[in-house]
């Protein structure tokens, strides 16, 4: 499952994070993007990547509600049917699950927060694949009745900038040349143009995609965004990897089965914004063109709070690649830093006065 791609990313992580943000002030330039980053490469990627990447994310909460088996009557008392194509730029076609079409006892959804057109993805350890599935995980229930439900009632749209740098080298190996690739995923934490708009909807619960005046616009002028005050993020650590490179936990993870390559970020949160928190991010790329990345999106945050609470986001992204890859914007950033005064064409006083020159007596 999903949350042992997240032990396996923040497994010993955290403690290079934390020495990465000690040094973050000496080895990041004042008028760079400010929190630290880096990237470790697993596998081979094969294709140049590089570049300036606004990514869109359609995503829905995934949550458990766990019930005792009512004592007459079905053990889960709603009808389902198969997903709909609605659906679709949340959970991709032919997804697994079945979403409940009614509920035949109002009483016990309302006490259970069931809604129609939850999507339910499994019952106890039983996976839906369609409606026979539903019925036959329930043709004999334990006891009690565990429900992995997705809620598109919630569905959001979120953004991101990615700047990629993609590089690669030949390199001898055992007489032969063979390619040495290295990418670094730097997320900008800079305020979009259209971030309000991103809001509205996020509140709304409609699915956001920019206008392709808004694309255009984004693509000529992305390195003069201003960074976010407060900045979000403090530092990040990032894996990029390829399918033949998968651990044991990406493997197994259901959410990258289809995917070609996984990008994973860990970021630490600012304390000073909303009280820090850890958010972990998995872009599982399924598609991978040179202007567009598609695939599975999964996004959970460890909010910060007298005990950690974990809150699950499933769904879709699709990146597409405004710009090249430049150092633009940190040349924007340095052109309007203001220079240090030169202090030298001041006069200053001695902080203790000279002492005083001893009489000369004279006969």
């Amino acid at each position: 499952m999903f949350h042992s791609s997240i032990a396996t990313l923040t497994k010993g992580s955290r403690r290079r994070i934390m020495a990465g943000a000690l040094t973050a002030t000496l080895v990041t330039p004042s008028v760079s993007l400010a929190f630290f980053q880096q990237t470790k490469l697993e596998g081979g990627v094969g294709t140049d990547i590089g570049g300036v990447w606004l990514s869109i994310q359609h995503q829905m909460p995934e949550f458990r509600i766990s019930y005792p088996k009512p004592p007459n009557g079905p053990a889960a008392p709603f009808e389902v049917g198969p997903l709909g194509s609605d659906v679709e730029p949340l959970t991709g076609k032919n997804a697994p699950g079945v979403a409940i079409t009614k509920c035949i006892d109002a009483g016990f959804c309302n006490d259970n927060g069931i809604l129609v057109g939850d999507i339910v993805i499994a019952i106890n350890s039983n996976p839906m694949t369609d409606v026979a599935s539903f019925e036959a995980a329930l043709a004999n229930p334990a006891p009690t009745i565990l429900l992995s439900m997705r809620r598109p009632a919630l569905a959001m749209s979120t953004t991101r900038l990615f700047k990629i740098q993609y590089k690669s080298t030949a390199k001898e190996v055992e007489g032969a040349s063979e390619a040495a690739e290295q990418v670094d995923v730097q997320l900008l934490d800079v305020a979009l143009p259209f971030a309000d708009e991103v809001e509205k909807s996020r509140q709304a619960h409609v699915l956001f995609k920019p206008s392709e005046a808004q694309s255009e616009a984004l693509a000529k002028n992305w390195f003069e965004l201003p960074i976010s005050k407060p900045m979000v993020f403090i530092k990040g650590s990032h894996r990029f990897v390829a399918q033949a490179a998968f651990d044991e936990s990406l493997a197994s993870d259901k959410s990258l089965a289809k995917s070609k390559f996984a990008m994973l970020l860990n970021m630490q949160g600012n304390p000073t914004k909303g009280g820090g928190g850890q958010i972990v991010d998995v872009y599982g790329i399924e598609s991978m063109e040179a202007k567009k990345m598609t695939g599975n999106y999964v996004s959970v945050t460890m909010a910060s709070a007298p005990f950690p609470i974990h809150i699950e986001f499933k769904g879709r992204f699709e990146m597409t690649r405004i710009a090249d890859w430049s150092d633009e914007d940190e040349k924007a950033r340095a052109a309007n830093v203001k220079p240090l005064e030169d202090l030298n064409k001041f006069k200053t006083m001695p902080d203790v006065p000279a002492p005083a020159k001893p009489e000369t007596k004279t006969n």
